[in-house]
């Protein structure tokens, strides 16, 4: 949006009325705001940018944010439902498309290292066994 409004020089949306900007594609052709991308050409250039990144591998190529987006989310604490309606899953697909399946809310608080008051966390910095050095070294 940054490359759109301030390097090109596009004119600024107006929002004061809905039917101004509705039409508006965030993803436009070079000549109109208003003709979104034909999917093959938003696929080839998603494309041609995971090959560019060497160690990229997935499956995905449109859709590859989608995944991970989901997962950083569960790992900060978002809950599920709030998750869910950014998809928008149901809990069947986001559970087995998008995130891991494993519990961490519970795995955490079991271990003591999350609690559910919000914005609480309590990593627990812990000493290993004397022992256990020695039989990993």
């Amino acid at each position: 949006m940054f490359q759109r409004f301030q390097n090109k020089d596009e004119p600024l949306l107006a929002f004061a009325k809905s039917g101004e900007w509705f039409g508006v594609k965030v993803l436009k052709t070079d000549n109109s705001p208003t003709t979104a991308w034909k999917y093959s050409s938003f696929y080839n250039e998603f494309q041609k940018a995971i090959v560019a990144v060497d160690g990229i591998k997935t499956t995905k190529v449109t859709h590859i944010g989608r995944g991970s987006g989901a997962r950083m989310a569960d790992l900060a604490g978002v809950r599920q439902e709030i998750i869910r309606r950014q998809g928008p899953w149901n809990n069947s697909s986001m559970n087995g498309a998008y995130l891991t399946g494993l519990p961490r809310d519970t795995n955490y608080e079991n271990v003591g290292w999350f609690s559910f008051n919000p914005g609480t966390f309590l990593f627990a910095i812990l000493e290993p066994p004397v022992e256990l050095p020695q039989k990993v070294w």
